[in-house]
């Protein structure tokens, strides 16, 4: 089955990816709305699907449980995701981020106690540093705390925003301030004592996503638990995958508004001139991130991924215009089944997104 929207710009997407599985377009709109139907998957079967298509260890080294390859395949996954439904390829940004976080930590036990549950989906993996990194950025004040504890760590407090904390099991990513001040990476494992998952009932989309709130109390954590001693000195290792997945949503996305646009009949004047121009920058975007991750550029040189990031959401943004202007008042029916007002609403979540637009773009400045 060939991928629904698929950009013109050249996808090096894994074999095992030349076919989106036909459940991710078949559930698209039941998983934004968090509805169940008999022809739908459940919010549950997402993960375990996707671990049985194999896209879990996409770009994890082959001696640490993965498939190997680079980062660049499980880009490409998530494009090609994000083309049928944007909250399937949130949950997989959600685990493979997470993995990527795992597996950059610098303690090994901490990281063989992790992975071959994220690799295999049995656990799925919640990427919580949304708060630690506007922290960092100086946009708010750190909301989890970390005390020493018979030996371990006790941590108390709150993490706003998680994704992919499922009911039957999750590791959390979050980071907490230590006694001395310096901020730490904790992995967490939910549900467990102290740990309560609160859901964002309220989202008006993504609703399948596992997305909740996660209060902490008296939560204990070993010694193990610890991925990273330093969060601000750890994010040269996993921001470059972190945020470059992130960038996959941006161009899946936009990649299927262009489709939606140009299905809509013919085309001519300004629309399909926005088209042409949006599929080029598009194009062009992803043969900058592409070149970025493999060099390791990013790795020491974040602004150039930031603009990049900031670019894609632009592109979003204007391909979903484009193709409202394209289909007009038959894009604003819901009866034609067009799925216009699902990438309507993903697109207003891109702008959203930890690190948000807002978060990069004060970065940059910064940087100047």
């Amino acid at each position: 089955m060939p991928l629904m929207g698929r950009p013109a710009f050249a996808m090096p997407l894994a074999q095992v990816h030349d076919a989106v599985p036909p459940w991710v377009a078949a559930s698209a709109d039941a998983l934004d709305q968090g509805v169940h139907t008999n022809t739908s998957a459940r919010p549950t079967d997402v993960l375990p699907r996707l671990a049985e298509a194999g896209y879990l260890g996409l770009g994890i080294p082959r001696a640490a449980g993965g498939q190997g390859g680079d980062i660049t395949d499980a880009l490409a996954a998530v494009v090609a995701l994000a083309t049928q439904s944007l909250t399937v390829a949130f949950v997989y940004w959600a685990q493979r981020g997470s993995l990527e976080i795992v597996a950059s930590s610098p303690q090994a036990q901490a990281r063989e106690a992790r992975l071959p549950a994220l690799l295999s989906g049995a656990r799925a993996g919640a990427p919580g540093l949304s708060n630690a990194m506007k922290s960092l950025g100086g946009l708010e004040p750190m909301r989890v705390q970390a005390s020493r504890d018979d030996g371990g760590w006790r941590l108390d407090g709150r993490v706003p925003w998680t994704t992919n904390a499922r009911p039957a099991g999750f590791s959390v990513m979050l980071g907490a301030t230590r006694p001395d001040g310096g901020v730490a990476v904790f992995a967490v494992d939910g549900p467990s004592t102290g740990l309560r998952a609160e859901p964002q009932g309220h989202l008006i989309g993504l609703r399948g996503s596992h997305t909740a709130a996660l209060a902490l109390q008296a939560v204990a954590a070993n010694a193990h638990a610890v991925l990273h001693e330093d969060l601000a000195s750890a994010l040269p290792a996993f921001r470059p995958a972190f945020i470059g997945l992130q960038c996959g949503l941006s161009l899946g996305l936009a990649s299927a508004c262009i489709a939606a646009a140009r299905a809509a009949g013919p085309l001519a004047g300004a629309v399909a001139q926005g088209l042409d121009a949006c599929e080029r920058e598009l194009g062009s975007l992803y043969d900058e991130l592409l070149a970025g991750l493999r060099s390791g550029a990013y790795a020491t040189g974040p602004a150039a991924l930031f603009r990049v990031r900031i670019a894609l959401a632009y592109q979003v943004r204007q391909a979903a215009w484009l193709e409202l202007q394209a289909g007009g008042s038959r894009a604003y029916q819901e009866v034609n089944g067009t799925g216009f007002a699902r990438r309507w609403r993903e697109a207003a979540f891109i702008p959203i997104i930890t690190p948000t637009l807002a978060q990069l773009e004060s970065q940059l400045a910064a940087l100047r």
